[in-house]
Protein backbone atom coordinates (compact mmCIF):
# COMPACT_ATOMS: atom_id res chain seq x y z
CA UNK A 1 0.00 0.00 0.00
CA UNK A 2 3.21 2.54 0.51
CA UNK A 3 4.24 1.94 -2.75
CA UNK A 4 0.43 2.62 -4.32
CA UNK A 5 1.07 5.96 -2.18
CA UNK A 6 4.67 6.73 -3.83
CA UNK A 7 3.51 5.16 -7.09
CA UNK A 8 -0.07 7.71 -7.51
CA UNK A 9 2.34 10.82 -5.71
CA UNK A 10 4.25 10.34 -9.02
CA UNK A 11 1.74 10.02 -11.28
CA UNK A 12 -0.34 13.27 -10.42
CA UNK A 13 3.06 15.28 -10.53
CA UNK A 14 3.65 13.69 -13.83
CA UNK A 15 0.05 14.98 -14.75
CA UNK A 16 0.10 18.19 -13.39
CA UNK A 17 3.45 18.88 -15.03
CA UNK A 18 2.96 17.58 -18.53
CA UNK A 19 -0.53 16.67 -19.13
CA UNK A 20 -2.83 19.26 -17.87
CA UNK A 21 -1.27 22.22 -19.30
CA UNK A 22 -2.19 20.25 -22.86
CA UNK A 23 -5.57 19.25 -21.92
CA UNK A 24 -8.74 20.69 -23.05
CA UNK A 25 -10.15 23.09 -20.49
CA UNK A 26 -13.37 21.09 -20.26
CA UNK A 27 -11.29 18.33 -18.79
CA UNK A 28 -9.23 20.16 -16.57
CA UNK A 29 -12.09 19.66 -13.69
CA UNK A 30 -13.16 16.27 -14.46
CA UNK A 31 -9.59 15.34 -14.41
CA UNK A 32 -8.20 17.30 -11.35
CA UNK A 33 -11.46 15.67 -9.60
CA UNK A 34 -9.92 12.35 -10.35
CA UNK A 35 -6.42 12.50 -9.59
CA UNK A 36 -7.81 14.17 -5.67
CA UNK A 37 -9.95 10.84 -5.52
CA UNK A 38 -7.20 8.98 -6.62
CA UNK A 39 -4.83 10.17 -3.71
CA UNK A 40 -6.83 10.67 -0.81
CA UNK A 41 -7.76 6.57 -1.36
CA UNK A 42 -4.32 6.07 -1.81
CA UNK A 43 -2.82 8.50 0.97
CA UNK A 44 -6.05 6.52 3.30
CA UNK A 45 -4.76 3.10 2.85
CA UNK A 46 -0.97 3.87 2.97
CA UNK A 47 -1.13 5.24 6.39
CA UNK A 48 -3.21 2.06 7.92
CA UNK A 49 -0.47 0.03 6.04
CA UNK A 50 2.47 2.61 7.89
CA UNK A 51 0.40 2.65 11.09
CA UNK A 52 0.27 -1.37 10.93
CA UNK A 53 3.84 -1.33 10.15
CA UNK A 54 4.69 0.56 13.43
CA UNK A 55 2.40 -1.50 15.05
CA UNK A 56 4.19 -5.13 14.15
CA UNK A 57 7.33 -3.24 14.97
CA UNK A 58 6.34 -2.05 18.59
CA UNK A 59 4.86 -5.77 19.37
CA UNK A 60 8.05 -7.61 17.82
CA UNK A 61 10.16 -5.54 20.13
CA UNK A 62 7.67 -6.27 23.50
CA UNK A 63 8.19 -9.71 22.88
CA UNK A 64 11.59 -9.33 22.13
CA UNK A 65 12.10 -7.62 25.79
CA UNK A 66 9.86 -10.46 27.58
CA UNK A 67 12.15 -13.44 26.06
CA UNK A 68 15.07 -11.46 27.72
CA UNK A 69 13.73 -12.44 31.22
CA UNK A 70 14.78 -16.38 30.11
CA UNK A 71 17.56 -18.02 31.93
CA UNK A 72 20.99 -18.79 30.98
CA UNK A 73 21.05 -21.32 28.22
CA UNK A 74 18.38 -20.00 26.05
CA UNK A 75 19.02 -18.53 22.71
CA UNK A 76 16.36 -16.05 20.94
CA UNK A 77 16.77 -15.40 17.59
CA UNK A 78 14.36 -11.94 16.33
CA UNK A 79 13.40 -11.32 13.27
CA UNK A 80 14.50 -14.28 11.18
CA UNK A 81 14.66 -13.63 7.26
CA UNK A 82 16.73 -17.09 6.27
CA UNK A 83 13.36 -19.17 5.22
CA UNK A 84 10.83 -18.85 2.83
CA UNK A 85 8.91 -16.38 5.20
CA UNK A 86 10.32 -14.20 7.77
CA UNK A 87 10.08 -15.01 11.53
CA UNK A 88 9.12 -13.12 14.22
CA UNK A 89 11.44 -14.98 16.99
CA UNK A 90 12.85 -18.31 17.39
CA UNK A 91 13.69 -19.57 20.91
CA UNK A 92 15.83 -22.76 21.51
CA UNK A 93 16.60 -23.86 25.06
CA UNK A 94 16.50 -27.17 27.56
CA UNK A 95 12.07 -26.81 26.80
CA UNK A 96 12.38 -27.34 22.90
CA UNK A 97 12.34 -24.97 20.03
CA UNK A 98 9.78 -22.62 19.67
CA UNK A 99 8.87 -20.57 16.44
CA UNK A 100 7.08 -17.56 17.26
CA UNK A 101 4.42 -15.52 15.47
CA UNK A 102 3.57 -11.82 17.02
CA UNK A 103 0.62 -10.07 16.56
CA UNK A 104 -0.19 -7.07 17.65
CA UNK A 105 -4.18 -6.73 16.83
CA UNK A 106 -5.96 -3.90 18.88
CA UNK A 107 -9.58 -5.31 19.86
CA UNK A 108 -11.07 -8.42 21.87
CA UNK A 109 -9.56 -11.40 20.26
CA UNK A 110 -11.38 -14.79 20.79
CA UNK A 111 -11.14 -18.23 19.84
CA UNK A 112 -14.52 -19.49 17.80
CA UNK A 113 -13.57 -22.73 17.03
CA UNK A 114 -10.87 -23.24 14.80
CA UNK A 115 -10.45 -19.65 14.06
CA UNK A 116 -9.56 -16.20 15.08
CA UNK A 117 -11.99 -13.36 15.60
CA UNK A 118 -11.17 -9.67 16.06
CA UNK A 119 -13.82 -8.10 17.72
CA UNK A 120 -16.14 -11.17 15.97
CA UNK A 121 -15.28 -10.23 12.71
CA UNK A 122 -12.60 -13.13 10.84
CA UNK A 123 -9.11 -10.91 10.31
CA UNK A 124 -8.26 -10.76 6.85
CA UNK A 125 -5.08 -12.86 7.44
CA UNK A 126 -4.68 -16.19 9.40
CA UNK A 127 -2.70 -15.41 11.87
CA UNK A 128 -2.92 -19.53 13.19
CA UNK A 129 -2.05 -20.54 10.00
CA UNK A 130 1.32 -18.09 9.75
CA UNK A 131 2.18 -19.49 13.05
CA UNK A 132 2.09 -23.23 11.60
CA UNK A 133 4.11 -22.34 8.73
CA UNK A 134 7.02 -20.53 10.48
CA UNK A 135 7.29 -23.63 13.16
CA UNK A 136 7.24 -26.08 10.10
CA UNK A 137 9.72 -24.28 8.37
CA UNK A 138 11.85 -24.37 11.27
CA UNK A 139 11.55 -27.80 12.23
CA UNK A 140 12.13 -29.27 8.71
CA UNK A 141 15.28 -27.39 8.33
CA UNK A 142 16.40 -28.66 11.86
CA UNK A 143 15.41 -32.29 10.84
CA UNK A 144 17.23 -32.17 7.67
CA UNK A 145 20.63 -30.65 9.32
CA UNK A 146 20.58 -33.37 11.89
CA UNK A 147 18.87 -36.50 10.24
CA UNK A 148 16.45 -36.65 13.15
CA UNK A 149 12.84 -35.41 13.65
CA UNK A 150 12.98 -32.03 15.56
CA UNK A 151 9.99 -30.56 16.51
CA UNK A 152 9.15 -26.88 16.64
CA UNK A 153 6.27 -25.71 18.65
CA UNK A 154 4.61 -23.34 16.87
CA UNK A 155 3.30 -19.97 19.59
CA UNK A 156 1.11 -17.09 18.52
CA UNK A 157 1.87 -14.24 20.33
CA UNK A 158 -0.54 -11.74 21.09
CA UNK A 159 2.05 -8.52 22.44
CA UNK A 160 -0.98 -5.81 22.96
CA UNK A 161 -2.60 -8.94 25.65
CA UNK A 162 -6.16 -8.43 23.76
CA UNK A 163 -6.70 -12.36 23.29
CA UNK A 164 -9.37 -12.88 26.40
CA UNK A 165 -8.37 -16.63 27.47
CA UNK A 166 -5.12 -15.49 28.34
CA UNK A 167 -3.51 -19.08 26.61
CA UNK A 168 -4.96 -21.91 24.88
CA UNK A 169 -3.95 -24.48 22.17
CA UNK A 170 -5.79 -24.76 18.97
CA UNK A 171 -4.76 -27.46 17.00
CA UNK A 172 -0.95 -27.50 17.33
CA UNK A 173 -0.57 -23.99 17.86
CA UNK A 174 -0.41 -22.36 21.11
CA UNK A 175 -1.88 -19.10 21.38
CA UNK A 176 -1.41 -16.58 24.04
CA UNK A 177 -0.80 -13.27 25.47
CA UNK A 178 2.96 -11.98 26.15
CA UNK A 179 2.31 -11.80 29.69
CA UNK A 180 1.79 -15.77 29.52
CA UNK A 181 4.68 -15.92 27.05
CA UNK A 182 7.48 -17.21 29.33
CA UNK A 183 5.08 -18.92 31.23
CA UNK A 184 4.11 -20.98 27.77
CA UNK A 185 7.75 -21.75 26.80
CA UNK A 186 8.65 -23.07 30.74
CA UNK A 187 5.45 -25.25 31.02
CA UNK A 188 6.82 -27.65 27.83
CA UNK A 189 7.26 -31.16 28.78
CA UNK A 190 11.05 -31.24 26.86
CA UNK A 191 14.20 -31.24 27.54
CA UNK A 192 17.26 -30.77 25.15
CA UNK A 193 20.47 -31.34 26.19
CA UNK A 194 23.36 -28.30 26.04
CA UNK A 195 24.98 -30.54 23.02
CA UNK A 196 21.48 -30.72 21.54
CA UNK A 197 21.13 -27.14 21.43
CA UNK A 198 24.29 -25.99 20.49
CA UNK A 199 23.58 -28.13 17.51
CA UNK A 200 20.39 -26.30 16.31
CA UNK A 201 21.47 -22.69 17.76
CA UNK A 202 24.38 -23.47 15.00
CA UNK A 203 21.87 -24.66 12.42
CA UNK A 204 20.07 -21.23 12.86
CA UNK A 205 23.20 -19.48 12.83
CA UNK A 206 24.59 -20.61 9.53
CA UNK A 207 21.20 -20.96 7.65
CA UNK A 208 20.77 -16.62 8.49
CA UNK A 209 24.34 -16.20 7.64
CA UNK A 210 24.51 -17.93 4.43
CA UNK A 211 22.99 -16.66 1.08
CA UNK A 212 18.59 -17.42 -0.08
CA UNK A 213 19.03 -18.77 -3.55
CA UNK A 214 15.21 -19.50 -5.04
Amino acid sequence: MLGTLMGAVFATGVFIGLLLPRMPSKLVVPALAIIIAVLIYALRNGVKALSSFFKGARGEERVSFTLEALPDGYHVFNDLEGFSAGIDHVVVGERGVFAIETKYWSGKVALDGQRLTLDGKTPQRDALRQAEASAFSVGELLSKKTDQTVECVPVLCFASDTFTPGVTVCGKVTICNVSELIKVINSRSCHLTPTEIGQIVKIIDHNESSPQTN
